[in-house]
């Protein structure tokens, strides 16, 4: 299954664990990450957020080691050429929804509610990290 995971899942468990440590994993053994430049991009500016440098220092990792990781098998896309604009709210999460689209992915999986209110875009659905891991067990 090819799969999007909005920065707020990735960040959260690259520094606090928990459910979404366990998306992460799951995600990269049984299915493929799925990425644009864009959503790298947002990923690697938020993981350099100063409110985590306490955090980094203690990962035996640096950020562009941790995303070297997270592509290692993972579809990169270039940037879309056409753009969404379906949330109107917080026009930032479109990136994953031009992502999903262009991946062809079968879901998203996101902590935001504003990606959550709309549970599916063009047949992908989006669900909630306990969601997804509840699925996962049926």
């Amino acid at each position: 299954m090819r799969l999007v995971l909005d920065t707020n899942v990735i960040v959260s468990a690259a520094f606090w664990g928990g459910v979404a440590r366990q998306v992460l994993e799951t995600a990269q053994c049984d299915h493929t990450l799925c990425f644009t430049e864009e959503t790298l991009a947002e990923l690697e500016r938020v993981l350099r957020y100063s409110k985590f440098a306490e955090r980094l220092e203690k990962l035996d990792f640096t950020v562009t080691e941790f995303i070297e990781r997270l592509t290692e098998r993972a579809i990169v896309l270039p940037a879309p050429t056409r753009t969404i604009d379906v949330v109107k709210a917080d026009p930032d999460d479109n990136k994953f929804l031009s992502c999903a689209a262009a991946a062809r992915a079968e879901a998203i999986v996101s902590g935001d509610t504003h990606l959550l209110e709309l549970k599916t875009f063009k047949g992908i659905g989006i669900v909630s990290p306990h969601i997804f891991l509840s699925k996962k067990k049926e």
